[in-house]
């Protein structure tokens, strides 16, 4: 820290701006634009799948217009049935959590695909699950749930205030701020703001002293977070900061 006497204020240098991002994998944080943030949930391996289950998808982390699609060895109906519409109690035994806009249908006698509304958002996990009582044309049935899970693009933050810039040294990425900045990041989808203003803290790096922050969103077509400190920097936070984001 030094003093500018003319001017009388606080010149901090952030050399040393760190973000932390400690996500319990992305459905932490699952977010679309106007709308409530989406449910949370938890991570499964893949399961070990029956015999007469041919294929599940998608797995680990796929496209956003990526369509859920179970395919079976033997049919589920009879091919005169794949137009009927009175199937809705076995399409019934297909879910999806969060439940997303859209519907289960069969796309063939032994084929049954998730037709969605829109794409799903990024940094969103879904569950998908096959009840107990699914059963094809051949008698053969779950006897347990069945499910999975698969996620989109995680959180990206990028332009972190106090790294390098692109094509510099990590040296060269320090720059004076004033003691009252507006401090800007981008991120590659649109964050809650409420989980964001709960999670957002600067500290030193011995995680002393916070410093309020005054946390808005800039929508632009890349979702940008507006950070300004509340307060001013208190003089004892001298060295480099630590910007931590523990949880969204």
């Amino acid at each position: 820290m030094r003093v500018w006497g003319r001017f009388g204020y606080v010149v901090l240098f952030l050399a040393a701006l760190i973000v932390t991002l400690k996500l319990s994998g992305c459905s932490t944080a699952t977010i679309i634009s106007s709308n409530a943030p989406l449910a949370a949930v938890s991570s499964l391996p893949n399961p070990q799948l029956p015999d007469w289950i041919e294929q599940i998808s998608p797995l680990g982390e796929a496209a956003p217009t990526a369509q859920v699609r179970i395919r079976f060895k033997e049919p589920l109906i009879p091919v005169e049935q794949l137009e009927s519409k009175d199937r809705q109690a076995l399409l019934d035994k297909f879910q999806l959590v969060p439940p997303l806009p859209g519907q289960f249908r069969f796309l063939t006698p032994r084929m049954v695909g998730f037709q969605a509304d829109q794409a799903t958002p990024k940094a969103t996990r879904v569950r998908v699950t096959l009840k107990a009582g699914l059963a094809d044309l051949k008698n053969h049935r779950l006897d347990k749930d069945l499910s999975w899970t698969f996620n989109t693009e995680p959180i990206k933050l990028l332009n972190l205030p106090g790294t390098a810039p692109a094509g510099t040294s990590n040296g060269d990425g320090s720059e004076p701020f004033d003691i009252k900045p507006i401090l800007k990041i981008t991120s590659n989808t649109e964050l809650d703001l409420a989980s964001l203003k709960q999670s957002l803290t600067l500290t030193a790096p011995d995680g002393k002293n916070a410093v309020p922050l005054t946390v808005d969103l800039q929508k632009t077509k890349t979702p940008k977070i507006l950070l300004q400190r509340s307060s001013l920097m208190p003089a004892i936070a001298a060295g480099p900061m630590q910007l931590n984001l523990n949880r969204l």
